[in-house]
């Protein structure tokens, strides 16, 4: 018997150590990275996020594609967070299992008030999970401010990926893509109540290549927004209600030049929103909103199905406006 122990003892010894770690359970592997083993209490009180920064640190600079896990069964209090790139693995991975929870207070948020979880110049990232991200954007709502706040916002990214969130009660914004190229979003769920305002589900700026499909959107704005600087943009499969709708723009604010080019939104549902299908431009703006498609939408209880609207203004009172120097500039 210890002839045949000592055989064992001598073949284990011998196999790969991160190997035989992991078939043991005593390892996950170096490309996965669990946010607790790092610290990330997920008790809903206590503030995780020098631990989730400290997880991301290690997925930034791992080399093989990394995973990094937020694991179910918790609820991790997460304060504003950016996590920034350049990263070394071209292909980047986040589990959401658990759920990921705002703080209830506006003073948590300190200077910056514009972003919650912030994913700045990262490259090949995918996240997707069944946990909820909650925004707790109930005191936020109250307040009439200026500036945009998102909940979860992406900066310079290509390459990615959003795949069967739940997120709810944004403070403002539930998803902005600012100035990325090649992203696919499907299978989403955004829910924050009809009274919620500037809540859009999901803003589209200055990127290309956009995907967006199989998703449920109910705010207290426009389902999907697709501002200036968008090219290449397509949503199908979309059920929007309530909310303000699907809307390219608005554009030209305060006599800017906005664009927005090769928009199809398709084979979507809108139920008791105030707008289905719409353009929206500000007057004495000036550039284009040009090779727009709204294909098979079916509307129930919608105010306005289809609408183009070309004095945007959703504080009455502006004055009309036409931008004299761009219409010599268009002349022949």
């Amino acid at each position: 018997m210890a002839g045949i122990f000592a055989i064992l003892l001598l073949f284990l010894g011998s196999s790969t150590p991160g190997r035989a770690r992991t078939l043991y359970g005593l390892d996950h592997g170096p490309s996965n990275f669990d946010v607790v083993r790092f610290g990330a209490v997920g008790n809903g009180k206590r503030d995780d996020s020098k631990a989730f920064l400290k997880a991301w640190e290690s997925v930034c600079q791992s080399t093989k594609p990394p995973t990094m896990t937020i694991p179910a069964g918790k609820t991790f209090l997460l304060n504003p967070t950016t996590f920034r790139g350049p990263c070394k693995s071209p292909a980047i991975n986040i589990q959401v299992s658990g759920n990921i929870l705002a703080p209830s207070s506006i003073s948590s948020w300190g200077n910056d008030q514009e972003h919650w979880i912030h994913f700045k110049c990262v490259d090949g990232l995918s996240i997707q999970g069944s946990g909820t991200i909650d925004g707790q954007g109930h005191a936020w709502w109250p307040i009439k401010s200026a500036q945009e706040t998102h909940a979860l916002s992406f900066d310079v990214c290509t390459n990615l990926k959003l795949r069967d969130l739940h997120i709810v009660n944004s403070q403002q914004r539930h998803i902005a893509i600012h100035n990325s190229n090649t992203v696919y979003i499907k299978g989403l769920h955004i829910n924050s109540p009809e009274d919620s305002p500037n809540s859009d589900g999901i803003h589209i700026q200055s990127s290309q290549h956009v995907n967006v499909e199989n998703s449920f959107i109910a705010t207290g704005d426009d389902c999907i927004s697709i501002g200036d600087g968008t090219y290449d943009v397509n949503a199908s499969k979309i059920t929007c209600g309530p909310g303000h709708g699907i809307s390219v723009g608005s554009l030209g604010k305060d006599g800017s030049r906005s664009t927005a080019e090769m928009i199809h939104v398709k084979d979507s549902f809108f139920i008791g929103t105030k707008n289905g299908a719409r353009i929206k431009t500000w007057q004495g703006g000036s550039g284009f909103a040009r090779n727009i498609i709204f294909e098979n939408l079916i509307f129930t209880d919608v105010e306005n199905p289809i609408i183009i609207d070309q004095y945007y203004c959703p504080n009455k009172g502006c004055k009309n406006q036409v931008n004299v120097s761009a219409l010599i500039s268009n002349l022949p």
